[in-house]
């Protein structure tokens, strides 16, 4: 049977993984695009992964949209959470903290969310991600918008700045 592969679009990329063997009550996902997100190196990622006993790591090839194979590092995903905890946000560099930390905490949610079909993968991008991002984005001033009766409203007015 053909490993069925899926695609889970969150924080701003997309995780990717299969069912391992066709079995879709055990979804595997691939760590190299998580270990992209948060800046740390893929390598490394697998080799601790390889040693410690405590994680269930896999291999699975996939067919790409070139029609060639490739092999994908593996985690269940009942054991991203594990991994993604195991990783010290002090040993990471300072422009990766944010993105681990977020990760660590609501990863584990949004894919028991998605794997109990309570998320679809078109609807799985994080809404609190694009909120973030616009923050960064913009600075919020509160301006006078109108005069009722001689009194300034309180009324907040929002100024885009870059």
């Amino acid at each position: 049977m053909d490993n069925k592969n899926f695609t889970i679009p969150y924080f701003g990329f997309k995780m990717t993984g299969q069912y391992r063997e066709g079995d879709l009550s055990r979804p595997h996902l691939e760590i190299k695009p998580i270990c992209k997100k948060i800046g740390i190196s893929h390598s490394t990622q697998v080799r601790k992964l390889t040693r410690d006993v405590r994680f269930s790591c896999v291999h699975m090839s996939t067919t790409a949209s070139d029609n060639k194979k490739y092999m994908m590092f593996c985690l269940p995903s009942k054991e991203i959470g594990r991994w993604l905890n195991s990783i010290s946000v002090l040993k990471v560099k300072e422009s990766s903290k944010s993105a681990l930390s977020r990760l660590q905490r609501d990863l584990d949610a949004v894919l028991d969310s998605y794997f109990e079909g309570r998320l679809q993968a078109e609807q799985a991008h994080d809404c609190e991600q694009t909120m973030d991002s616009v923050k960064e984005e913009i600075q919020i001033k509160a301006q006078p918008v109108f005069k009722v009766n001689g009194s300034e409203s309180t009324e907040l007015k929002l100024v885009v700045s870059k």
